[in-house]
């Protein structure tokens, strides 16, 4: 009886000790990949941030802190970008900034096969906030620039009512909207009810 016992005693001694590395194996695991998945936020946030820097350098010079912006610093927990420590910007170069902020984003995703991040930006606010037409048509330029240098297929639907006048007509899809004629084409009631 106590042979049975003293057995059955290492049995589960040994069991425990399987299990206690088992245990230390995945903890190490779960570290390793909390520090990888660490690293790869960082690389993919200074990337983004970088490709930011990048398109507000490339901006009409209506904003100073677009100038020549050292640093671009985004969360999206406080629903935040700074530029340099500034956050105050005039209401077209904010919409400036979030536009540069998709585009930065898309390019990081375009450049990085291991983002997790579709390849597709569709973009309705160039003209928010009394954008002037100019720099409207040099964000585009940029966007253009960005597609046509991108190593993988992708898709940017950019909304706009001030398209830039060098845009090839093979960019465009769609047509021009006026009131008279809009951008649908609806079938006649006749023809829809057949």
């Amino acid at each position: 009886m106590r042979r049975k016992v003293a057995n059955k005693i290492g049995d589960l001694s040994e069991k425990k000790a399987k299990l206690d590395e088992e245990i230390q194996a995945l903890g190490a695991r779960i570290s390793a990949l909390q520090l990888g998945q660490t690293d790869r936020l960082r690389t993919a946030k200074a990337s983004i941030a970088k490709n930011i820097v990048k398109i507000l350098r490339g901006d009409l010079k209506r904003q100073d802190s677009f100038g020549d912006p050292k640093r671009v610093e985004f969360s999206f927990a406080k629903n935040s970008i700074t530029v340099d420590d500034h956050t105050y910007f005039s209401a077209s170069s904010r919409v400036v900034l979030k536009t540069a902020f998709l585009m930065g984003f898309l390019s990081a995703a375009l450049a990085d096969p291991m983002f997790r991040h579709p390849r597709f930006l569709m973009i309705d606010i160039t003209e928010d906030k009394g954008m002037e037409q100019e720099r409207s048509h040099n964000f585009q330029r940029q966007v253009i620039e960005i597609s046509a240098t991108a190593p993988v297929d992708h898709q940017i639907i950019l909304a706009t009512a001030m398209p830039w006048q060098n845009i090839a007509p093979s960019l465009f899809v769609g047509k021009f909207s006026t009131l008279q004629q809009g951008t649908l084409n609806f079938l006649a009631r006749n023809e829809a009810e057949h």
